[in-house]
């Protein structure tokens, strides 16, 4: 029986996931209201709550190659890309949003939030899938 490499690290993530994972709220951002009392407030058209098998803190490396858009305290959320393919919905363009993070979307995890965008929309996103299409890897900043 041959066991492909998508195979394997959809198994051990998992495995690691269901061990040692932590949830986190994928806030997936529709658009932006302005209220005259409220302020500008966001309307995401999902959000769903999933768990992360490794969440960690930006290395020096990630820095060094990210050539500054990568901060330190920046967090790395790595989750599977079925969490997010399993969605349906659209942005409010009328775009598509099925399977990949996108400028504008956040991150809730331990009581706090994070953005995805790091600076200047999806040219600062550090969002990417890994070899085999199976595990996304979200670099996200804690919102102050």
């Amino acid at each position: 029986m041959r066991y492909d490499i998508a195979q394997r690290t959809k198994a051990l993530h998992e495995h690691v996931r269901n061990r040692l994972g932590r949830t986190i709220t994928f806030n997936r951002f529709k658009n932006e209201v302005y209220d005259a009392e409220e302020g500008t407030t966001y309307v995401y058209w999902e959000q769903p709550s999933f768990k992360c098998s490794s969440i960690y803190e930006a290395s020096t490396k990630n820095i060094a190659d990210h050539e500054g858009v990568v901060r330190q305290g920046d967090l790395m959320f790595v989750f599977a890309a079925s969490d997010l393919s399993q969605q349906t919905g659209t942005d409010a363009a009328g775009r598509s949003d099925i399977g990949k993070p996108k400028p504008g979307d956040t991150i809730t995890y331990d009581g706090n939030e994070y953005d995805i965008d790091l600076g200047d929309g999806a040219r600062s996103m550090l969002a990417w899938l890994d070899p085999s299409e199976v595990i996304w890897h979200c670099v996200a900043r804690r919102r102050d």
